[in-house]
C-alpha cells in the first residue's frame, strides 16, 4: 500500500468554509445560517470555521465546519 501523505500540498492550520449555491427557477440563492455569534444574531452566513488542531487541511475543516453547523454534530477526524 502506497503511504504517500495525499494532503502534503493543502493548506494547513488556515479556516474553511463552503458556500452552498444554486439555480431555483432561474433564479441565483446562496443557502446561509443564521450566525450564532451574539453580536452578531441578526446576520446571515456561510458554514465555516476556524482550524483544530487534529484538522488534516483547510479542505478538511471545512468540511467538519459544515458538518458541525449544518447538522449540528461533533464529528470525529475520521469520519471526515
Amino acid at each position: 500500500m502506497d503511504s504517500t501523505d495525499i494532503f502534503k500540498n493543502d493548506l494547513k492550520e488556515q479556516a474553511g468554509g463552503i458556500l452552498i449555491s444554486d439555480t431555483i427557477n432561474g433564479e441565483r440563492v446562496i443557502f446561509l445560517g443564521k450566525s450564532n455569534v451574539p453580536k452578531r444574531t441578526d446576520t446571515y452566513e456561510s458554514f465555516g470555521g476556524r482550524t483544530e488542531k487534529q484538522d488534516v487541511s483547510s479542505l478538511h475543516t471545512a468540511i467538519r465546519e459544515l458538518v458541525e453547523e449544518f447538522f449540528n454534530y461533533k464529528i470525529s477526524t475520521k469520519l471526515v
